[in-house]
């Protein structure tokens, strides 16, 4: 090899370009929060029980409130969201370290049953 292109043909096959290494996608946004905030991810699942619905959680919403000393919670919400459509979907909040409550309000369609789980970004519960 050259350090060079040329313009001429070689008498030799040139080497072929290596392609970079390539990381596996991840399932979620990869997502960083400034420090010294953390990153918390909410999934929320909708499974119908019957029906030919598009899935979601309807009228349901979800809220992550502080909790002051005495256990109250602290309005307004620090992320709210819902599951618009389909069987899974993720919200992701940047939160400092403090004591929340998650909340679920609204009216549950029938049809659906619906859950939700509250994760540190390392996948452990929280």
């Amino acid at each position: 090899p050259t350090p060079i292109p040329s313009n001429e043909p070689t008498a030799k096959p040139t080497q072929q370009p290596t392609p970079l290494p390539t990381f596996v996608p991840s399932p979620f946004p990869t997502l960083v929060c400034a420090a010294p905030k953390y990153m918390f991810r909410v999934e929320m699942f909708a499974e119908g029980t019957f029906g030919s619905g598009q899935g979601g959680w309807g009228a349901l919403l979800f809220g992550i409130y502080t909790v002051d000393g005495t256990g109250a919670t602290e309005l307004p919400a620090k992320t709210t969201g819902t599951l618009d459509e389909g069987f899974f979907g993720a919200a992701f909040a940047c939160l400092p370290d403090d004591c929340y409550a998650f909340e679920v309000k609204g009216s549950p369609d029938p049809a659906w049953d619906t859950s939700w789980a509250v994760l540190e970004t390392a996948g452990q519960g929280v």
